[in-house]
């Protein structure tokens, strides 16, 4: 067989095993892709005119909407949202591409997870924005399959805008969850540590004060100008008051005893921290409310700041996890370096009874001398004796 012919036969092999993959495909199915959507998911939506989101789930409903100009929870008494959270989703959605459309799809809803039944609900996320209102069904999601050839499932999410065809994207929706207990804004308060001036702490058993002095060293206040201070365990504390977070808001007329105090100053405005015992039916958390103030003096846009903080965290009784509790109420002696380790005493040599090494040394060599020389007068009076024994 020559070359040629066997290049033939090698180039007739391969094209069979083309078509017989070709033929052997999986039947098209109402899950397969067809064909690619053009542009965005929501196509002309200016997602910067959106007014209210409302999200709809398993069990669960929540309402944004915009107040006064800030995005509110309905559910939570119209409590803050978390913007950077809301951003999120907005952006995900407007920056979703228009996915693939998938064949009759319409006809199949339920086998995307696009119709609620016994088994699954999808969730439905309803836009009030400048040019009326949108809704987005997010389904079920597609994983791959490893069974199937390379060309087979393609992985996504199913998704339905208004009264549009089924589509599948590449990429999940963010963020669009319909539990409002995910959706208030759970940050309390975000101090600048340098703009700090001076803190008081007062709890059940004592009361001390810290201030920034003109040159920004931080030091005792009042009797204990003179004592040391530990900074890095002072700075804890500033840690706790950039980053206060809260775990959950109490009822409105919710109490709570054996109060203790921290006031921060920042540029004539003070942030009174009000912090009660742990409860052990919110896993030792403690409750705690804020009020805020500003001086007379301060200026316009300070004063402005406080009012919109202090009519946000005023008469809200929140839980906060209870190490930054800690962090926020320590004990003084913690924030007081401990003294120096004393040196360990030099070792003192015990006196040697009888005298020192040396002596014993010197008495031995002054005994090993006289019995020398007593050993020659021994040996002469026995010579002596000798003598006289042999005379008689």
């Amino acid at each position: 067989m020559s070359k040629k012919t066997l290049f033939l036969l090698v180039i007739l092999l391969v094209l069979l095993v083309g078509v017989w993959k070709f033929h052997s495909r999986p039947p098209t199915a109402p899950g397969s892709v067809a064909a690619e959507g053009d542009g965005t998911l929501l196509g002309t939506v200016d997602m910067s005119t959106v007014a209210a989101i409302t999200l709809e789930g398993v069990g669960a409903t929540t309402h944004l909407a915009r107040v006064e100009g800030d995005w509110r929870v309905a559910e939570k008494d119209d409590y803050p949202a978390d913007f950077d959270r809301l951003r999120e989703l907005i952006r995900s959605i407007d920056d979703t591409e228009a996915g693939q459309v998938i064949p009759a799809g319409t006809e199949h809803l339920a086998e995307f997870g696009l119709v609620g039944d016994e088994t699954s609900t999808p969730t439905r996320v309803t836009m009030q924005h400048a040019a009326g209102q949108t809704v987005l069904l997010i389904g079920d999601r597609r994983a791959p399959n490893p069974s199937e050839p390379y060309w087979g499932r393609v992985p996504g999410r199913y998704v339905r805008v208004d009264e549009g065809p089924v589509r599948l994207l590449k990429e999940d929706i963010r963020m669009a969850e319909a539990d409002p207990d995910g959706w208030w804004d759970r940050s309390l308060l975000k101090l600048v540590a340098e703009d700090i001036q001076r803190i008081d702490v007062a709890t059940g058993t004592e009361t001390y004060a810290i201030e920034r002095g003109e040159d920004q060293v931080l030091r005792w206040a009042d009797d204990d100008e003179g004592k040391e201070m530990d900074s890095n365990a002072v700075n804890r504390i500033f840690g706790a008051l950039r980053w206060l977070r809260a775990d959950a808001i109490l009822p409105k007329d919710a109490a709570f005893e054996g109060v203790s105090h921290l006031d921060a100053r920042v540029a004539g405005v003070t942030y009174s921290l009000h912090i009660g015992e742990a409860r052990s039916e919110h896993n030792r958390a403690r409750p705690i409310q804020i009020t805020v103030t500003a001086a007379d003096d301060v200026a316009p846009d300070v004063a402005a700041d406080a009012v919109r903080q202090s009519k946000l965290l005023t008469g809200n009784t929140y839980l906060i996890p209870s190490y930054q509790a800690d962090q926020l109420l320590p004990a003084k002696s913690t924030l007081i370096p401990p003294p120096p380790a004393s040196e360990p005493p030099v070792p003192v040599e015990e006196e040697v009874v009888g005298g020192t090494e040396e002596g014993e040394e010197a008495e031995a060599l002054d005994a090993t001398d006289a019995e020398v020389e007593e050993a020659p007068a021994e040996a002469e009076e026995a010579a002596d004796t000798e003598e006289a024994t042999d005379a008689s």
